[in-house]
Parts: C-alpha cells; sequence; structure tokens
C-alpha cells in the first residue's frame, strides 16, 4: 500500500509551474493557502526521489521570494546540488545563491562540492558553481577554493574566465 501511495505521489507532484497557477487563483486566502503548500513541499523534500526532492527545492526557492524562510531546507538543498545530473545541480546551485549567508549552518558542507564542481572540467557544472560562489563567498569559502578560482581565470574558455573574473 506504501508503494502504491509513493508512487500516486509521484504522478500527481505539482510543478512550479502548478504552485504559480494555484497561488494566483488563491488570491483570497493567501497566507493560509501558502502554509499549507508549504507544509506540503517540505514533506516532498524528505523524499527519497531525488526528482521529487529537487522539484520542491524548486518550489522552496520560488516561495522564498514571497518572504518565506528555506532555513529548515538547507540540507536538502545540499542534497539537490550534489547530484550529478546537471538540471538537479542547477536547482541546487540557485538554491543556495540565493537562499544562504554567511551565516547558514551548513555552509562548511558545500565546501567540498564547490571543489569537485570547479575542477571537474564539465563547463556547465563549473559555470553554476562559479556563479553561486560569487553570491555566498565567505572568509572560508574563499580560503579553500581560491586556488580553483585562480586555475580557472586562465582556462582556455571564455565563458569559465569571464565568470571566474566575477
Amino acid at each position: 500500500m506504501e508503494i502504491l501511495s509513493s508512487a500516486s505521489k509521484a504522478i500527481f507532484q505539482e510543478s512550479l509551474q502548478d504552485l504559480v497557477k494555484a497561488i494566483r487563483a488563491n488570491r483570497r486566502d493567501e497566507s493560509g493557502f501558502m502554509r499549507k503548500k508549504l507544509e506540503e513541499i517540505r514533506e516532498e523534500c524528505r523524499s527519497t526521489d531525488p526528482n521529487i526532492k529537487a522539484n520542491a527545492v524548486l518550489k522552496l526557492t520560488y516561495l522564498q521570494m514571497f518572504g518565506n524562510s528555506m532555513s529548515s531546507s538547507s540540507f536538502h538543498v545540499l542534497e539537490v546540488m550534489s547530484r550529478a545530473e546537471f538540471v538537479s545541480k542547477r536547482i541546487g546551485y540557485l538554491a543556495v545563491a540565493q537562499s544562504f549567508h554567511p551565516q547558514t549552518d551548513v555552509l562548511l558542507l558545500t565546501i567540498n562540492q564547490f571543489k569537485k564542481d570547479l575542477t571537474n572540467g564539465r563547463i556547465l557544472d563549473c559555470s553554476v558553481a562559479l556563479s553561486a560562489l560569487s553570491k555566498i563567498v565567505t572568509e572560508d569559502l574563499g580560503k579553500e577554493c581560491s586556488t580553483d578560482v585562480m586555475i580557472l581565470l586562465n582556462s582556455s574558455r571564455p565563458m569559465i574566465r569571464k565568470k571566474g573574473s566575477r
């Protein structure tokens, strides 16, 4: 029975576009609707399915623009940004750039992921890592990633050099 319920959740999972439409349709009781949706999305973050988790982080990132906190989902953001698929990685780095700040409790856990993506040679991974790093860099992150960024400044790829110089 549990397998059936998790399969039905995956099938009927709400996309970001569905969430935006639903918010627009519920203007009368927006705060109550948002509380309900936040609880549903936080439940999706606990999913073991990486696609559901990535979609939930994307929706939380959108809802943060309405003033809702993502601090309770920081570890889920790290899980999404560490995925191998670029689509998930991009969502994770977007959430990091938008919601993390120097006092975020899991910020030190991002160092290894940044270093891995800056040195793996894939241009897209390197690009999103550099973009996010430029938004949240701290003294510790800077010390750990500076040599990798300096190497990227001498890259033969113009896009990487440009992102590295920001």
